[in-house]
């Protein structure tokens, strides 16, 4: 029997709306969503009762694996390190020449030629942090508009003379929000992810 590719898809279609999100479904999407929950996500999507499907176990694992493409994507980072925080992830970044437990102790004694040179590279490296915040941003919402959440709020602040930036998203990701909080300090950038408190 012949069909056209209209008729296949309306097969499909139908096949499609006549699969009730059961536990099977769901344990289905529990199970891909442990090795790629923005896939799950995807997959869930394509089930006609999506929107009353109950997918909160979804949330936390879609955040982690944002903030892990996140670190994965910022090359200006030295020394990047991703932890898990009491409600979402932390990526920390410093923007170094060398780690830090290089760095000659503080009570050091420094000649005014040495001291002149530590301060100006500290100051390039604080520049440097405060530049990229804009493309941290861009970042950040490209991967969550990869899972279509939604931008509901951008905040920007600088505080103490210029040497700090704080800047606060909030998106909507399947009907609870999701905080990123990014500050810099000096020669450092910290990206906070936080799934709402409910």
């Amino acid at each position: 029997m012949k069909i056209t590719m209209k008729q296949l898809k309306r097969i499909i279609r139908e096949a499609i709306d006549a699969v009730p999100p059961t536990s099977s479904a769901i344990d289905k999407i529990k199970m891909l969503a442990q090795i790629d929950p923005m896939q799950a996500l995807h997959v869930a999507q394509s089930f006609p009762d999506y929107e009353s499907m109950d997918l909160s176990f979804l949330h936390p694992l879609l955040l982690e694996a944002i903030a892990s493409n996140i670190a994965d994507q910022i090359p200006e980072s030295s020394y990047p390190e991703v932890e898990t925080a009491v409600e979402g992830w932390d990526i920390g970044f410093e923007f170094a020449s060398r780690p830090k437990r290089f760095y000659a102790a503080d009570g050091m004694n420094l000649t005014d030629e040495q001291a002149e040179e530590r301060k100006n590279q500290e100051q390039e490296l604080a520049d440097l942090a405060m530049s990229v915040i804009e493309d941290y941003s861009d970042i950040i919402k490209s991967e969550f508009a990869s899972i279509e959440a939604e931008l509901v709020s951008e905040e920007q602040a600088m505080h103490a003379r210029g040497t700090t930036i704080e800047k606060t998203m909030v998106f909507m990701l399947m009907q609870r929000q999701a905080l990123v909080e990014i500050e810099t300090f000096k020669n450092t950038i910290d990206i906070r992810i936080m799934s709402d408190r409910i």
